[in-house]
C-alpha cells in the first residue's frame, strides 16, 4: 500500500528511515510524482515488464515561479516587513495592494505557524485601515478566514486573537458589503462568543468595537 491506496506503483527509494520498531523507506512514485513513507514489507523489486514503460511523472518547474523558502524565518520577516510598512503609510498600503501583497498574505495566514500568523494578521489589521485594501481583503474571503481562525485556532493565543478581532473590526467599518460577509460567516455569533468567553480586557474591547461596527446604524 502506497499513498493510502492498495495497488502496485513503480517507485524509487529516496532514503532509508530506521525507526525503533522497523525500517521505513521514503519512496517517490515515478508515475504519479508524490513522495510517501512506507514500510519494508510494501516494497518489492520491479520486474522487467515494469521497466519497459517510460515513467509518467516528470520533475519540472514553471518559468517565473519561485519555490517557497525552506526557512520559516524568511516568511516571518517578510510578513513583519509588510506589517510595518502598512502601519502608518497609506501609500505603502496601496502599493502592497497593487503588487498583490494581500493575496499573498491571505495564503500565508492558513499556515500552522504561530509567528507567521501573528505577523500576517498584524499586517492585515494595518492594511484594513484603508477602504480600498479593506474591500480587497473582503473580496478575497479574508473575513471568513479570520473568523474561522478566531473560532477554531486562536483562543489560546491572546495577542493574535486580539489582532484578528481588531482586523475584523476595521474590515467591517463603513462597509455594508463586508458587514454582510461577516454576518454570512456567523460573525455575530463568533464575536459574541469570544466576548463572553475571553477573560482578556483588550480582546473584549475589540469584540465590542467589532460588534458595534457590525450592527451599526448604516446596516
Amino acid at each position: 500500500m502506497v499513498g493510502g491506496h492498495q495497488d502496485v506503483y513503480r517507485g524509487k527509494v529516496l532514503q532509508v528511515l530506521p525507526t525503533k520498531d522497523e525500517v521505513m523507506l521514503e519512496v517517490f512514485a515515478m508515475d504519479y510524482g508524490y513522495k510517501s513513507v512506507v514500510s519494508m514489507n510494501c516494497i518489492t523489486q520491479i520486474t522487467s515488464l515494469g521497466k519497459r514503460e517510460p515513467f509518467q511523472a516528470r520533475l519540472c518547474c514553471l518559468p517565473g515561479v519561485q519555490p517557497p523558502p525552506s526557512d520559516v524565518k524568511v516568511l516571518v520577516n517578510a510578513a513583519a516587513a509588510l506589517r510595518n510598512l502598512a502601519y502608518q503609510s497609506n501609500a505603502s498600503r496601496l502599493q502592497i495592494l497593487d503588487k498583490n501583497g494581500i493575496d499573498c498574505l491571505l495564503k500565508l495566514i492558513v499556515l500552522p505557524n504561530k509567528e507567521i500568523r501573528k505577523q500576517v494578521i498584524g499586517a492585515i489589521l494595518n492594511l484594513s485601515i484603508n477602504f480600498k485594501t479593506r474591500a480587497r481583503i473582503g473580496y478575497l474571503g479574508g473575513i471568513k478566514t479570520l473568523l474561522d481562525l478566531i473560532q477554531n485556532d486562536l483562543k489560546e493565543e491572546i495577542e493574535v486573537l486580539c489582532l484578528a478581532v481588531g482586523a475584523i473590526r476595521n474590515l467591517i467599518l463603513d462597509s455594508p458589503i463586508n458587514r454582510g460577509r461577516c454576518a454570512d460567516a456567523d460573525g455575530l455569533f463568533i464575536l459574541t462568543n469570544v466576548y463572553f468567553t475571553s477573560v482578556n480586557n483588550d480582546v473584549q474591547q475589540q469584540c465590542l468595537g467589532a460588534l458595534k461596527n457590525l450592527v451599526g446604524n448604516s446596516w
